[in-house]
């Protein structure tokens, strides 16, 4: 047999047996009650004290390869106590210094103890140092580490508050930027740099849209004729024949009415879809300007009636107008106050200044650009279109000649009404070019109707006296 064997099994023989008096100098401390204080780590055979607790030298010598072999066969003999008490382990104070010293038997020792120190490895020195560290603090009380039970979902009562970093330690990969080719087709738009509207100008209204109104008044004028042929037909307002018809307040008035709502209803749906605007803001209506400038519009108004009081003065008209045969009653005359106040002055501004004066204007400045081959002025910021100074003149001029031969058969052709309006006329196509608003030339020519119509109201008594007017 080899020495190794033979010290092995002198060192499986020599261990202590578990229950063995003596065999143990920890076992004599096993009786102290010390469940009153806090358990330490526990384990299944010794109860090891904190890791602070042990310093470094020890923990160097305990992680050795041959310490860990020699420590796993139990070298401290008996088990440790129940569960319920803690076996207070002292540190070794100079573990250093005796673990590799040679162990010398002292006088009355058991002999086989010191044979056994003397054979033992270093792992089995480290054992009996430990031991003999024990004995010598056996009366020492050393604080146990004090473990508070940890429940779910709480934390320990000495817990300090751990502020976790979030921020990652290594940054993640980026995936690499997949960079297309920009379409050039359709370019992201800039507002620092405005992409140029290639586009030709759609300017409203134009002439093509003045041909489709005068085509919608050609059947307006149809159902104009419809109703008054059958009002004939049915003798209503006790007229039967077309000359009866011609003078009549009734008539006049409902076959008015009827062309204008016809006109208007079919436009009111047609244009706003060949604009893609609404109606009104296609014609440029702009109320808020109407009420903006109303002091000067009323001023306006009265140069109107003061141009009428000169022309009647200078260009008197026929005695006997068309137009006072409406006047037959007091009836008829205050449906032509209501009627010339109120529908005439929007329907009439409606085409003359919201349709053909803009489409006048437009063609002026086309023409001019074709001659002379510069651009007409560009539209406005709100998409209405901008004319040049001579284009408003000219087209002002223009659309006051049919509008002041429109009433010429009511005034019997007579020069003087027809200058008379076609001056009303421009002041009107100024007020509507001035504050880009057909609210505004409407307004004017409603106050100025208004004037002469209160005038007559005076003149008669109330329309009471009409053969005064």
């Amino acid at each position: 047999m080899s020495g190794s064997d033979e010290q092995e099994r002198i060192s499986k023989d020599d261990l202590p047996i578990e229950g063995a008096p003596g065999s143990d100098p920890l076992a004599a401390s096993s009786s102290e009650d010390l469940s009153a204080e806090p358990p330490a780590f526990v384990l299944p055979s010794i109860a090891i004290p904190p890791p602070k607790a042990i310093n470094a030298p020890a923990s160097r010598a305990l992680a050795s390869g041959d310490d860990l072999i020699d420590l796993a066969i139990d070298p401290l003999g008996p088990k440790s106590p129940g569960p319920n008490s803690t076996r207070r382990v002292p540190l070794p104070d100079p573990v250093e210094t005796e673990l590799f010293a040679p162990t010398q038997p002292e006088s009355g020792s058991n002999p086989s103890a010191s044979h056994r120190s003397s054979a033992f490895t270093p792992g089995d020195r480290l054992t009996e140092a430990l031991r003999s560290d024990a004995d010598a603090a056996s009366d020492e009380t050393i604080p146990a580490f004090p473990i508070t039970p940890i429940t779910p979902f709480a934390a320990p009562a000495h817990a300090e508050p751990v502020q976790v970093d979030a921020t990652p330690t290594e940054s993640a990969p980026q995936q690499p930027q997949i960079n297309p080719t920009p379409d050039t087709r359709y370019p992201t738009p800039d507002p620092r740099h405005p992409i140029p509207n290639t586009q030709p100008e759609t300017r409203i209204p134009n002439f093509g849209h003045v041909f489709i109104l005068v085509v919608i008044a050609l059947f307006g004028f149809v159902a104009a004729g419809l109703f008054v042929g059958g009002a004939l037909h049915f003798q209503l307002w006790g007229v039967k024949t077309g000359n009866q018809a011609v003078t009549d307040i009734h008539y006049t008035l409902a076959s008015m009415a009827v062309l204008y709502v016809f006109s208007f209803g079919c436009a009111w749906f047609l244009f706003p879809r060949l604009w893609h605007k609404p109606f009104f803001a296609g014609l440029q209506w702009n109320a808020a300007a109407a009420v903006r400038y109303r002091h000067w519009l009323f001023a306006a108004a009265s140069f109107c009636f003061v141009l009428a009081v000169v022309d009647e003065f200078l260009l008197p008209g026929p005695t006997n107008a068309p137009i006072d045969k409406l006047f037959s009653n007091t009836a008829a005359a205050w449906l032509l106050f209501a009627f010339g106040v109120t529908v005439a002055p929007f329907f009439e501004e409606l085409t003359f200044r919201g349709f053909l004066l803009p489409a006048l204007c437009t063609a002026v400045d086309w023409t001019v650009s074709l001659r002379t081959r510069k651009p007409p002025p560009p539209l406005g910021p709100n998409g209405h279109p901008q004319w040049s100074l001579a284009a408003m003149i000219v087209g002002s001029v223009l659309t006051s000649l049919p509008f002041a031969a429109m009433h010429a058969d009511q005034t019997g052709y007579s020069l003087g009404p027809f200058v008379l309006l076609f001056c009303v006329s421009l002041i009107l196509c100024f007020a509507r070019l001035a504050t880009r608003s057909l609210a505004a030339s409407t307004l004017v020519h409603a106050v100025y109707n208004f004037i002469l119509f209160t005038l007559m109201l005076v003149g008669t008594s109330g329309f009471k006296h009409l053969d005064k007017m």
